[in-house]
């Protein structure tokens, strides 16, 4: 029978350190960790190895899986009370080796959040494979991570996390893998943000499959500090709304009313998309901006609409909704002729954001004002009853329906004009 063999270089491979979580938002007690990376081409078995710091090493045990970390993995070493105790990084990723120590704390008592403590890795022969010393400052919950995984564990190749809770066992926040594109671009997309009030933003699955949001991340302008996302499967189509309250994400990055910017990152810290609001897109009113298309570039203030109903359509289709996104304004009403009432349709370009349509008598005279500057949903459709702003019934004749669509500072973008046949109303002796 043949055999395999597997070649267990337990000193001379290259295991490095390339995460330290000294200071968790979470318990002291259950929620430190160590991250560990093979960079070179053989399996390790890690056992009998060592982590601590300068006055107690501990011996690294298994967690689950055994101890064999396999080439261009990462192991991820938890506290040993982690387990039944906390579920901060839960889901962790299956991907990572899951191991742990033969102590209650890393070290002596633990990583110190007052002074900075080499973090010390040990190999069964007693040598010092790797030690890094961490930097303090970081906010609670934002670790130390590693730039280039085979870079040295020089303070210069080391970063604080930008990401709330860490990396832990996925590739760091800082890494060059962190620049290159996403492949969940165009896939979820940003599809509505409420930055007043109870504040919320909604994701869109725009896809045909469904995608896992576990170890996603948010944030505001400020990029370095993101806010992870619980995990949660959006299926196909689907919405769901992050917010302060119900689904929520570690913390909330509070969305400025005046203006602000909105970042949605995948699990392995790559941008998939950003927008950016100004305060008075909604004209104070306590409204959503609402994508009016998810093929749209999220970028182009002319993709965003307010919502039409104030408190936004939180989980739903968007009210400004553009199945077909016109390139120009129009205006028609059916039936033409009309007796009774006409119902008039509109649509407007995406770039704007309220209309006014209104209604003039053969004479070129204004008679009725059906929208004044109301939010556009680039499209919608109204009853006329043949009425002027007085409620008197007009002469039959030719009317001409005038739509101006305007931005988001009441500046004209598109105008249209339709006419429609008012043919009176029979009365009865």
């Amino acid at each position: 029978m043949a055999s395999i063999l597997f070649f267990l270089l337990p000193s001379c491979a290259e295991i490095v350190l390339t995460e330290v979580m000294f200071d968790p938002s979470g318990s002291e007690r259950y929620d430190e960790f160590v991250e560990l990376y093979n960079v070179g081409p053989d399996t390790v078995d890690l056992e009998g190895w060592m982590v601590g710091d300068a006055e107690e090493l501990d011996r690294i045990v298994q967690l689950e899986g055994g101890t064999l970390l396999p080439p261009g993995k990462f192991a991820l070493i938890l506290d040993s009370g982690y387990r039944g105790s906390s579920t901060t990084y839960d889901p962790l990723p299956p991907d990572a080796l899951l191991l742990t120590i033969d102590d209650a704390s890393f070290g002596k008592g633990g990583w110190s959040n007052s002074s900075p403590e080499p973090v010390r890795l040990v190999d069964p022969e007693g040598r010092e494979v790797a030690r890094y010393t961490y930097s303090l400052g970081n906010p609670p919950g934002y670790s130390d991570e590693k730039v280039e995984l085979d870079g040295g564990d020089s303070p210069e190749n080391w970063r604080d996390s930008v990401v709330e809770l860490g990396t832990p066992g996925l590739p760091n926040s800082v890494s060059p893998q962190a620049l290159l594109p996403s492949p969940y671009r165009g896939r979820v997309v940003i599809n509505e943000v409420m930055f007043k009030g109870e504040e919320w933003i909604e994701l869109y699955n725009a896809s045909e499959e469904g995608v896992s949001l576990a170890w996603w991340s948010i944030s505001d302008s400020d990029t370095l500090h993101r806010r992870r996302l619980p995990a949660c499967f959006l299926p196909p189509h689907g919405y769901l709304v992050v917010g302060r309250r119900g689904y929520g994400p570690s913390s909330w990055p509070s969305l400025n009313d005046a203006g602000d910017e909105v970042f949605l990152y995948d699990d392995l810290g790559r941008l998939v998309e950003r927008m950016a609001y100004r305060g008075d897109g909604t004209e104070g009113r306590e409204a959503s901006l609402e994508r009016v298309n998810p093929a749209l570039d999220p970028t182009d203030p002319h993709a965003w609409a307010p919502s039409v109903p104030d408190g936004g359509t939180p989980g739903e289709r968007n009210s400004t909704f553009l199945e077909v996104i016109p390139t120009s304004a129009s205006v028609s009403a059916s039936p033409d002729p009309f007796q009774d009432r006409t119902i008039v349709t509109y649509e407007v370009p995406s770039e704007a954001s309220y209309v006014r349509l209104w209604v003039f008598n053969p004479q070129g005279q204004p008679v009725r004002k059906l929208l004044e500057g109301a939010p556009s949903g680039g499209e919608g459709k109204l009853v006329w009853d043949g009425r002027d702003d007085r409620g008197e019934l007009l002469p039959m004749g030719i009317y001409v329906l005038y739509l101006e669509a305007m931005d988001h500072r009441r500046q004209v973008l598109h105008r249209a004009k339709g006419t429609v046949a008012f043919a009176g109303r029979f009365t009865g002796r």
